[in-house]
């Protein structure tokens, strides 16, 4: 007759727990959304305007940001209207495949410098 010790039934228990968390996780992995490529853009944006000095604070809103950031820039203040005004009809509008075609575009070519910055 067999009779199970305490630490065989220890390691069974864990090895049982961890089965069973390594499927929920890789389950939960499948099942993510994929990322909205409108925010993922508009992320990268704002990572390009933080490089140069201008961090986005967690409460402000996409046109805040904007003319904050672009009272620093003058040369790009267009550009960076632009590219908010976008976002914020891809995010909040009718926005078209074509316009977001367009806005990662215009982030991708978005350049900014620390030196940009007066």
């Amino acid at each position: 007759v067999y009779a199970p010790t305490w630490l065989g039934m220890l390691a069974g228990l864990l090895g049982a727990v961890a089965v069973v968390s390594f499927g929920f996780a890789w389950a939960m992995r499948i099942r993510r959304r994929p990322k909205d490529p409108v925010v993922a853009a508009y992320n990268k944006f704002s990572r390009k305007l933080a490089k140069a000095g201008f961090v986005r604070e967690p409460t402000e809103g996409a046109k805040s940001f904007a003319e904050r950031s672009a009272q620093g820039v003058p040369a790009q203040r267009a550009s960076i209207h632009t590219i908010t005004d976008i976002y914020n009809e891809l995010r909040y509008g009718e926005g078209s495949k074509t316009l977001l075609l367009k806005f990662q575009k215009l982030v991708k070519e978005f350049e900014l410098s620390k030196h940009s910055a007066t």
